[in-house]
C-alpha cells in the first residue's frame, strides 16, 4: 500500500469516526450534547494533526476561490458573533457557543481537505457508513413500535421509545439528513448488494420516520421524494438502461407511500380500521377513549352555558400558530427590535428577558419552562448577533446552495443532487429546530459544505496557496475548544449531581451539605443549563441548614435584570414564608413573578395559600380569576376556582357555567367528569355538610373497628362520589382495599393519595409498600418503606433494614 492509499484509508477512518457521534453513550447520566461535543473537538485537532502530518498528500494549504470565499465569511461570522459578546447577559453562554462553532468552522475545512483529491469515491464511503447507521437506527424504532403492534399510538407508547439521542427531533433529523445517501446508492451504484440493501434501508427508515411522529423530519421526506422522482423523470431521456430507471423510478414512489400505509396499519387506536392520515404526526393521550365515552353516555355535559368571543384569524395567523413555534418567535421578533445591529449576545436567546412570552405562556402543567432556543436557527443567528452576523451566516448557506447548484451541471451531479437533498433535509430541521447545538445533525451541515466545496475545487478551479502559520492559531484555537467543551462536560456532570440531589430531596434525604454543594459549583462556565442556575440549588442548601441571610445574600448577588430572575425571587419569598416567617416579604416576592408570568403554578400556589392562611378573600378571588384567565388550559384550577365560589356561593348555576368556561378552551375528562358531579346535585343538601361528613367518618372508623371493611369501602365509596376531592376518602379506600387484599387497587388508590401531597405523615406510602410487598414488587415496597421512615411514620421506623435497603 503506498503512502496515498495509506492516507485514504485513514481519512476514511477519520470520517468514520465523525459519523459515529451519534453513538456516543449517555456518559454516567450526563446529557449527550456535553460529551458529544467533547468528543468532537478532539477528533478535530487529531483530524488536523493528521493533515499536518500528510500536507505532501493533502496539500491542506492549496485551497480554491469558491473555498477561500466559504471559510473567509464563515470566519467573518465567528468574528460576529466575537464582536456580540459585549452585549451578553451572560458571556460564558457566548463562550461556550462559540467555542462550538470554531468546532463547526474546523470540521468543515478537515472535511473539505480530506475529500478533495477525490470527493466521489470518499462520498460512497459515507454513504455506505449513513446506510450502515440507518439499519441500526431503523431496527431499534421498528422494533419498539412493531413489537408493539397492538398498543394504540398513544404518548405512553411513544415516551417508551427509548431511542438514546436525548430529544425525539435531534433523532428524526439525524435520521432523514442520512435518507439522501442511501437513495444515492441505490440509484448510483453498480454493486447489487449495495444497491438493494439501500433499497431496503431507505424503506426502513421512512418508516421509523413515520413512526417516530415527527412533522418536520416528514416534511423533508415529502420534498427529498418530490425532488428525486422529479430529477428522475427529468433524467430519463438520456438513461441508457430505460427497464432499470422505470424500476428506480417505480420504487421512489412507492417507498413513501407503502411506508405511510403500513404505518397507519400498526398501532392502531380503532382497531377496526387504520389510523387516519393526520394522526402520522401526533400520538393521543393514554385516555383517548374515555373523553368520548363519557360524553356519549352523558351527552347533556357536552352542552355549554357560556359563548365566549374568538378573535377571528387570518390564514397567515394560523398558518404560524400551526408551526407550534409561534410564541417563541413572536418573543425573538421583539427582542430583535430592541438590538437589531449587534444582537444580544451569541448563545444567549435562552438568558435574554422573554417578558411577551411569559406573560402569554399557557401550560398544563405550569412548570418553570422558557425558550431555550428560537427554533429557528437562521433568525436565532439574527437576534443574537444582529443583522451583519445574521446575513453573513445566511451568506454561508446561499454560497453552498450556489456552489450545489453548479456543480449540477458537471460530472459528478448526481453526488451533488444528493448532497443538496441532505442539505435541504437539514435546512428544514434549522427552520423549525437548533441543529446548529445538535452534533448528530450538525455534522450533516459540515460534511454537505465540505463535499461540495471539495467538488468544486476538483474541477480546476482556480487554487492558490494559504499561508501555512494559519495552522497555528487554528491549532491552538481547537486546543482552547476543547478546554472549554471539557468544562461544559464537567458542568453537565455537576447539574447532573445535583438533579439527582432533587430527587433524593423529595423523599426528604440530602447526600449533600451546604459546603459539599459550595465547593461542586464552578465559577465556569456559568450555564443556565434547563433554567435552572446552579446557583439556585446552593441558595436552596443553604436555607435547608437554616442559614437564611446567607441565601438571601446568594440570590440577591446572582439575580440579573438583564436575565430572567423567576426562580431566584421565588426562592426568595420561600425562604421569607417558611423560613422567617415574614409573610409581607414573602407575599411581595412571589407577586413579582406572578405579574411576570402569571402560569408559573408553584408559585401561583404559594401565593394562594398565603391569601388562604390570611384569609383575604378578595386578594384570593382577583387571583385565581388573573390565573385562569391568562392560563386557561390548566383544567385542575378550573376545578379549584369552580369549588372555591361553590361552596362560599352556594350556587349550583354558577359553579357549571366556571366549569364550561374552562370546557370551551380545552375539553378534558377532569372537567366533564366534574361539571357531571355538579349536574348531580340538584341544590345545596346534596352536598355532605362538615357535620354529616364527621358523622360518616365515625362510622367508617366504627366499621373498621369491627372488621367489616367492606362496609367501611362502600361507605367511602359513597363519600367520594358526592365529593371527588374527598382527600380522606381517597386514602381511607385504598387502606381497606388493603385489609380487603385487593393489592392493586390498594394501590391505585394509594397512589392517587400519594400524588395528591395531602398527608405528610407517611402513612399512605407505608400502606402502599405493605401492597407492593404482597404484590412481589420489592424494590417499589423498599422504596416506599423508605419514603414513609423519612416522613417518621412510627411503624415503618421499627422495620429491619432488609425492608428498606
Amino acid at each position: 500500500m503506498d503512502k496515498t492509499q495509506n492516507t485514504s484509508l485513514i481519512s476514511k477512518i477519520i470520517l468514520l469516526l465523525y459519523l459515529v457521534v451519534g453513538l456516543s453513550p449517555k456518559v454516567v447520566e450526563i446529557e449527550y450534547e456535553g460529551f458529544q461535543w467533547l468528543y468532537f473537538s478532539i477528533l478535530n485537532i487529531a483530524s488536523l494533526a493528521f493533515i499536518y502530518s500528510q500536507k505532501e498528500v493533502l496539500n491542506p494549504f492549496t485551497i480554491g476561490k469558491s473555498a477561500k470565499h466559504f471559510f473567509l465569511i464563515f470566519f467573518l461570522f465567528f468574528i460576529a458573533s466575537l464582536v456580540s459578546i459585549f452585549q451578553a447577559t451572560i458571556v460564558s453562554e457566548s463562550l461556550v457557543h462559540i467555542a462550538r462553532l470554531f468546532n463547526v468552522i474546523v470540521a468543515t475545512f478537515v472535511v473539505f481537505t480530506l475529500v478533495k483529491s477525490n470527493p466521489k469515491d470518499f462520498f460512497e464511503f459515507v454513504s455506505k457508513v449513513c446506510v450502515v447507521l440507518l439499519a441500526y437506527h431503523s431496527f431499534v424504532t421498528l422494533e419498539h413500535f412493531l413489537g408493539n403492534y397492538k398498543k394504540p399510538r398513544t404518548r405512553e407508547l411513544y415516551e417508551s421509545f427509548l431511542h438514546f439521542y436525548g430529544n425525539i427531533n435531534i433523532f428524526t433529523a439525524s435520521l432523514v439528513v442520512k435518507l439522501p445517501f442511501a437513495l444515492y446508492l441505490f440509484l448510483n451504484i453498480k454493486n447489487k448488494f449495495w444497491k438493494y440493501f439501500s433499497l431496503l434501508i431507505a424503506f426502513t427508515a421512512i418508516l421509523s420516520l413515520y413512526f417516530s411522529g415527527s412533522r418536520t423530519a416528514m416534511l423533508s421526506i415529502v420534498i427529498i421524494f418530490i425532488v428525486a422522482v422529479v430529477t428522475r423523470l427529468f433524467l430519463f431521456s438520456q438513461d441508457k438502461n430505460k427497464k432499470e430507471s422505470i424500476i428506480n423510478l417505480i420504487c421512489l414512489l412507492l417507498l413513501p407511500i407503502f411506508s405511510l400505509l403500513l404505518m397507519l396499519n400498526v398501532n392502531r387506536l380503532d382497531k377496526n380500521k387504520m389510523n387516519s392520515i393526520s394522526s402520522a404526526g401526533v400520538f393521543v393521550f393514554n385516555d383517548y377513549k374515555k373523553l368520548d365515552r363519557f360524553i356519549a353516555k352523558n351527552p347533556e355535559i357536552d352542552k355549554t352555558t357560556v359563548n365566549i368571543d374568538n378573535i377571528e384569524e387570518s390564514f397567515a395567523t394560523k398558518l404560524f400558530k400551526a408551526s407550534g413555534r409561534s410564541s417563541i418567535w413572536t418573543s425573538a421578533i421583539n427582542i430583535f427590535k430592541e438590538k437589531p445591529i449587534l444582537g444580544i449576545g451569541y448563545g444567549n436567546y435562552k438568558v435574554y428577558p422573554h417578558k411577551n412570552y411569559f406573560l402569554n405562556k399557557k401550560s398544563v402543567k405550569g412548570k418553570f419552562s422558557k425558550p431555550i432556543r428560537v427554533h429557528n436557527d437562521y433568525f436565532e443567528k439574527f437576534v443574537e448577533t444582529g443583522v451583519i452576523g445574521g446575513l453573513l451566516y445566511m451568506l454561508v448557506f446561499v454560497l453552498v446552495i450556489r456552489l450545489g447548484f453548479i456543480q449540477l451541471k458537471k460530472e459528478n451531479k448526481e453526488v451533488a443532487l444528493f448532497l443538496l437533498l441532505s442539505g435541504l433535509a437539514y435546512s428544514i430541521d434549522a427552520f423549525f429546530n437548533f441543529p446548529l447545538e445538535r452534533v448528530p445533525v450538525q455534522l450533516f451541515f459540515v460534511l454537505v459544505a465540505g463535499f461540495i466545496l471539495a467538488l468544486n475545487h476538483s474541477v480546476k478551479e482556480e487554487e492558490s496557496k494559504i499561508a501555512s502559520f494559519l495552522f497555528v492559531p487554528i491549532i491552538l484555537l481547537s486546543i482552547i475548544s476543547i478546554f472549554s467543551n471539557y468544562l461544559v462536560f464537567k458542568a453537565y456532570s455537576i447539574n447532573t449531581a445535583i438533579k439527582n440531589e432533587k430527587v433524593l430531596k423529595k423523599r426528604g434525604d440530602y447526600s449533600f451539605t451546604y459546603s459539599e454543594m459550595n465547593s461542586l459549583i464552578k465559577d465556569y462556565p456559568v450555564l443556565d443549563q434547563d433554567g435552572i442556575k446552579m446557583k439556585y440549588y446552593l441558595a436552596t442548601y443553604a436555607a435547608k441548614d437554616k442559614k437564611y441571610n446567607t441565601a438571601l445574600q446568594i440570590l440577591t448577588k446572582e439575580t440579573n435584570p438583564k436575565s430572567h430572575d423567576f426562580l431566584m425571587k421565588k426562592q426568595k419569598g420561600e425562604i421569607f414564608l417558611k423560613g422567617l416567617k415574614q409573610l409581607d416579604s414573602a407575599e411581595y416576592y412571589f407577586k413579582e413573578v406572578f405579574n411576570i408570568y402569571p402560569s408559573y403554578k408553584f408559585n401561583y400556589t404559594m401565593l394562594k395559600n398565603i391569601y388562604k392562611g390570611t384569609k383575604d378573600t378578595l386578594k384570593l378571588e382577583k387571583l385565581m380569576n388573573k390565573y385562569t384567565s391568562l392560563n386557561y388550559v390548566d383544567d385542575l384550577e378550573w376545578i379549584n376556582k369552580t369549588d372555591y365560589y361553590y361552596k362560599k356561593n352556594k350556587d349550583l348555576n354558577a359553579a357549571i357555567k366556571t366549569l364550561d368556561s374552562g370546557l370551551f378552551y380545552r375539553k378534558t375528562l377532569s372537567l366533564v367528569e366534574a361539571k357531571q358531579q355538579f349536574k348531580k346535585h340538584k341544590n345545596v343538601d346534596n352536598y355532605i355538610n362538615k357535620e354529616a361528613t364527621k358523622k360518616l367518618y365515625d362510622e367508617v372508623i366504627a366499621f373498621y373497628n369491627k372488621g367489616k371493611f367492606n362496609e367501611a369501602k362502600t361507605l367511602l365509596l359513597k363519600m367520594l362520589k358526592n365529593n371527588p376531592n374527598d382527600h380522606f376518602a381517597v386514602l381511607y379506600i385504598g387502606i381497606m382495599e388493603l385489609s380487603l387484599k385487593n393489592y392493586e387497587s390498594s394501590v391505585k388508590y394509594l397512589t392517587e393519595s400519594i400524588d395528591k401531597n395531602i398527608f405528610k405523615d407517611g402513612k399512605a406510602e407505608y400502606c402502599r409498600a405493605l401492597s407492593y410487598e404482597k404484590l412481589g414488587q420489592k424494590e417499589k415496597a423498599k422504596a416506599d418503606y423508605r419514603a414513609a421512615r423519612a416522613k417518621k411514620f412510627p411503624q415503618a421506623m421499627s422495620l429491619p433494614e432488609s425492608k428498606y435497603k
